[in-house]
């Protein structure tokens, strides 16, 4: 039997992982059977090339997609055959809204009114906004305002129900409300100040949303039946005409 002495006080350290190699015998990888070397990938990981372009999956930029020249050209490590954004650096590969083209190149970003960005007006594409259910406010829209960094408040807005909430005006817009100046962060007081006279509009949007009191109805009804009987009057009685008689 040939070997190889390994100097005294030595002992076999063992085959833990059952490929037939002792570890002091030259395993390099004791803990992996498929390997006793690390090669290119090292110890647990296997050595293939699944795409079969000569670039093994350890190190192929794309490994399920055959490309021998391992192109990227935006350099964010991911091929650019199995690139959803080949032309800008995306190494997430995001895509909120699921089309196949990465959120970094989607087309270019516009007011998005949406309760899925906590219920206030964000910037985004067209296609990521719908892919969250929002609505896009069109080409060259932006958020006017919003509670984000760098953003100014949100406003309190009216909407037609005579209730008030915390959006962006352009957002308060879309929804057919009305803005009402009064901005909001969270930490502020409220801009909404609630229904405190009971007539069902929150008080804030009292001077934004048309109301008649009682009164008001009272005064109307008055001066529609005044109107009534002035014009009764001039319909029995024309200028120049002498009402016939018997």
């Amino acid at each position: 039997m040939n070997g190889e002495y390994q100097g005294d006080d030595t002992t076999c350290e063992g085959d833990d992982d059952d490929d037939g190699v002792d570890g002091t015998c030259g395993d390099e990888c004791p803990t992996d059977p498929d390997k006793v070397t690390p090669g290119i990938c090292g110890c647990g990981e296997g050595d293939a090339d699944s795409d079969g372009d000569g670039a093994l999956d350890c190190i192929d930029n794309c490994p399920e997609i055959g490309n021998p020249g391992q192109e990227d050209r935006d350099g964010d490590g991911i091929g650019d055959v199995c690139d959803n954004c080949p032309e800008d650096a995306n190494p997430g590969q995001g895509d909120i809204d699921g089309n196949g083209i990465g959120d970094a190149c989607e087309e270019p970003g516009q007011a998005c009114c949406t309760t899925f960005f906590g219920g206030v007006c964000a910037n985004a594409s067209p296609s990521v906004c719908a892919g969250v259910g929002g609505t896009p406010q069109g080409s060259g829209t932006s958020c006017l305002s919003g509670c984000l960094p760098g953003d100014d408040p949100v406003q309190a807005c009216c909407l037609p129900d005579g209730s008030c909430v915390e959006d962006d005006p352009i957002c308060c817009d879309d929804r057919g409300g009305v803005p009402t100046g009064a901005q909001v962060c969270p930490g502020d007081s409220l801009p909404c100040f609630g229904d405190q006279n009971e007539d069902g509009i929150d008080d804030a949007c009292e001077h934004t949303i048309p109301t008649v009191s009682e009164w008001g109805l009272a005064v109307l009804a008055l001066l529609l039946l005044v109107s009534a009987k002035i014009c009764f009057a001039r319909r029995r009685v024309r200028p120049g005409v002498t009402p016939a008689t018997s």
